[in-house]
């Protein structure tokens, strides 16, 4: 009980310095393309804490430090990709980028035979970029605008996550829009789809859930 309280305790604190590391580089990224906006402070607390929470409970399934610091890094990527998103419609390709390097980090650690790292099929990866890209592409055949960050996060986050990661990232990503619609209650799901709501923030806390999922069911 005593490893497992320490374990929790030091994913809370590396939690909460990954969110507000998270919100500085958004920021950063932010002010590179002459943009001044940020969140107000409230907003920025909440982040704060819910990174500390999830890193509590990332400390207390993984209880290894190389798959927790991961887990906390894909998060500090959700939280740098859904901050810009949400105040100027922006996804920073440096972001995108990173998502691919996680990627590689898993390859690398998977041929390295690191235990705790998924082992890595390319088919799978390469399914879940072209299922990912083609989904988010279609509402552009049907005269949806859809931002080209967007499409690419989707790709680079199916590549992540392999084809069944895709599918249940993409799952939960409708199900957060839908929760969306209903806090909003005046706003039915097909005026929500038609309108410019910025998707990176539903986008990424859907890969970062479809992420953690299997992790906290092993």
């Amino acid at each position: 009980m005593l490893q497992t309280a320490i374990w929790m305790i030091f994913g809370a604190v590396l939690g909460a310095g990954c969110g507000c590391g998270a919100l500085a580089w958004a920021y950063r990224l932010l002010r590179s393309r002459k943009r001044q906006e940020s969140l107000p402070c409230l907003a920025e607390r909440l982040i704060v804490l819910a990174a500390a929470v999830c890193g509590g409970a990332i400390g207390f399934y993984s209880r290894a430090w190389l798959p927790m610091i991961f887990a906390l890094a894909l998060l500090t990527v959700g939280i740098t990709v859904a901050v810009p998103d949400w105040l100027c419609r922006i996804i920073p390709n440096p972001t995108v980028l990173a998502v691919f390097a996680l990627k590689l980090l898993l390859i690398a650690g998977a041929l390295l035979g690191i235990p705790g790292v998924p082992a890595f099929g390319l088919l799978s990866s390469l399914g879940g970029m072209v299922c990912c890209f083609v989904i988010f592409s279609l509402p552009g055949l049907m005269g949806k605008q859809v931002g080209a960050g967007d499409i690419k996060l989707a790709a680079a986050v199916g590549f992540l996550l392999g084809f069944s990661g895709a599918l249940l990232a993409i799952v939960c990503m409708g199900v957060l829009m839908l929760g969306y619609c209903m806090v909003q209650q005046r706003m039915p799901l097909l005026m929500f789809l038609k309108t410019n709501i910025p998707m990176g923030p539903f986008i990424a806390a859907g890969m970062v859930i479809a992420y953690l999922v299997p992790c906290i069911t092993l």
